[in-house]
């Protein structure tokens, strides 16, 4: 296995070439977004197209890789899929370009810049800006809540037993469409969804976890809900409770 990745790793960055391309004259391999800008081969330096391997993105697809954040293994063909649910992966706010974890980074827009997105939304007309009101499929406008989810302060719908049956306004649990509206603005895999903490959460056959290192003072837990199995935190207790009406609801829009 070790011959075989040594293949595939890209010239640049020593990692499993990504969207993997190689240079037609000797053929070294580059992840997309690594490729020179010139068409000139920093190996052997002569001129050369640069094309795509099927049969190289074949072998690529099927090797298995360790999250660097999590440390959990997927097929290099699953990573973009990963990368969107991981509990711990990391980004760079292109504002402050402070380090911040991929799910909180709505919640960080609207706490630490919210003057910021504004000037811009009315300035260049960011229509698509994550912070701006959506309408939700049931047809009223659903804000962005302080926990990065949408909520709409309409009815939930049913009887979740920890808020007061409203969607909203700022926290807690949220209705059918406004939690369709998590899922699409986070493209989240089907069978994912974000519970009322504003933290992605997946069905592992023996309900939700979220992989949040929130459980430290819990016994015999290793401080983590989930993320396969074992103790949970209380905000995906509640989604577990919730989840067969939800799952109804969202059948019917």
């Amino acid at each position: 296995m070790e011959g075989v990745v040594n293949l595939v790793l890209c010239y640049f960055c020593k990692e499993i070439a990504y969207q993997a391309v190689e240079m037609t004259c000797c053929g070294k391999v580059f992840c997309l977004k690594c490729v020179p800008e010139t068409k000139y081969c920093p190996e052997c330096e002569r001129n050369s197209d640069i094309i795509e391997s099927k049969a190289l993105k074949k072998i690529i697809d099927i090797l298995p890789q360790i999250c660097r954040f999590c440390r959990e293994m997927y097929l290099m063909r699953d990573k973009k899929d990963h990368l969107r649910v991981c509990p711990l992966a990391e980004t760079v706010c292109r504002i402050c370009s402070e380090t911040v974890l991929e799910r909180e980074l709505a919640k960080h827009l609207g706490e630490k810049h919210e003057e910021f997105v504004k000037e811009i939304i009315l300035t260049q007309g960011a229509s698509d800006c994550l912070l701006m009101p959506r309408k939700n499929a049931f047809g009223r406008l659903a804000k962005i809540g302080c926990n990065g989810k949408y909520y709409c302060e309409g009815p939930i719908g049913w009887a979740c037993g920890c808020c007061n049956g409203n969607c909203g306004p700022t926290s807690g649990c949220n209705c059918a469409a406004c939690q369709k509206l998590d899922i699409s603005m986070r493209s989240l895999p089907q069978g994912f969804f974000v519970n009322k903490a504003g933290a992605i959460c997946k069905s592992t056959g023996k309900g939700f976890y979220c992989g949040r290192g929130v459980l430290e003072k819990a016994l015999l837990c290793d401080g983590y809900c989930g993320p396969d199995n074992g103790q949970r935190c209380e905000q995906c207790k509640a989604f577990q409770k919730s989840y067969r009406f939800l799952l109804e609801a969202l059948n019917k829009i």
